[in-house]
């Protein structure tokens, strides 16, 4: 079936393919084309920010994302994605029988002290730095559809050229709000790179009774390696709710993709999740990599805990198949010594699912 994506498709398969050339073998036959890629697809648009149920306005204070994501099959792909299962152990297991999805994500985060009222910010607070990125996210889902395997590699600045000032005063000055006096000691501009690795399991499933109610436990791990993070990180997921839906659930921005499968049915599900993260690097905490900045003594560990609320029901409206909607609460230990309480955020994002 032609993906009504064709346009979004053959811009992300031409992104990618460069990636590849003197490393692939041949050519895709010409019955294969870019806009037959993928057999469902997810448009979503994440918004987070302190403000949300937390009435906070400092540290990480801002973050959006707008991603795409699509479900094809191997045999179906263009040469770079076969040229990468190969390359990573973590996608390349049992290549013939997994589904794979590619996705593709521009984002922006943005980061201040607590106080922002201030012209010379405190340097023993959080630094102003902001965060412009994009992402090309691979995953692999196994035959029985209970493991996601997941690589990512995202680029990006850091600096002004991230545009951190003029979107959050911008948007301050347009409802009238107080602007933040300290961009002008924002950290300095510094491309990064971050490779990601995660893997997710559907451990349990459990349903109630002969109800359309059950509950599940998914759990996950990482590493993050780059100039930009540095870390470990793993944590449980429960998750409970009516026709729960046979996906990975919902998360917070991410320098990669999520997961969405398509709606076959309405659903509405609670979750619960935890995260424990080991720091090696943080350049939000530590400053720039080869210039002189500000910068706070970071923690090595931090923990999160999630909760949210997610919906899911099938539409059809032309080429889309369903809705999903999803808010969750963050709520993060202390990332560096000297900072008064946690941090906590709130995370909006709609899924269009094609």
């Amino acid at each position: 079936m032609r993906s009504p994506l064709a346009l979004p498709a053959t811009l992300l398969a031409l992104s990618l393919a460069p990636c590849a050339r003197g490393d692939t073998p041949a050519a895709q036959p010409a019955t294969v084309s870019y806009g037959d890629l993928f057999h469902s697809s997810a448009f979503t648009v994440t918004s987070e920010n302190d403000k949300y149920f937390a009435g906070t306005d400092h540290h990480y204070t801002n973050g959006l994302k707008v991603a795409f994501l699509g479900t094809t099959r191997l045999d179906e792909s263009p040469d770079f994605i076969r040229w990468v299962t190969r390359q990573l152990p973590t996608l390349r297991q049992d290549a013939a029988r997994q589904s794979y999805k590619v996705g593709l994500s521009l984002g922006q985060d943005i980061f201040t002290p607590s106080d922002t009222a201030r012209a010379v910010p405190d340097p023993r607070d959080r630094p102003y730095a902001a965060w412009l990125y994009t992402s090309v996210n691979l995953q692999a889902v196994s035959a029985d559809g209970r493991t996601l395997r997941s690589a990512d590699i995202t680029v990006g600045m850091v600096g002004p050229a991230a545009l951190g000032r003029q979107v959050q005063n911008g948007f301050h000055r347009m409802i009238g709000d107080a602007t933040a006096q300290g961009w002008d000691h924002q950290l300095k501009n510094e491309p990064g790179l971050i490779l990601g690795l995660e893997r997710r399991r559907r451990m349990l499933r459990l349903e109630l009774g002969r109800s359309p109610v059950a509950t599940d436990l998914i759990g996950h791990y990482g590493v993050e390696l780059g100039n930009i993070r540095t870390n470990a990180y793993a944590g449980p997921a429960v998750r409970i709710g009516w026709h729960l839906p046979e996906d990975f659930g919902a998360d917070v921005i991410r320098p990669g993709g999520g997961d969405e499968t398509p709606a076959r049915s309405a659903s509405v599900y609670l979750f619960v999740s935890s995260q424990a993260q080991a720091v090696a690097r943080n350049i939000f905490l530590d400053g720039n990599s080869w210039r002189a900045g500000p910068s706070v003594d970071k923690r090595p560990v931090v923990g999160d805990l999630d909760v949210g609320l997610v919906s899911r029901f099938p539409v059809r409206l032309g080429a889309v198949r369903g809705l999903q909607l999803a808010y969750i609460q963050n709520y993060r230990t202390n990332e560096f010594y000297g900072q008064v309480k946690p941090d906590v955020f709130g995370s909006i994002s709609m899924s269009v699912l094609f």
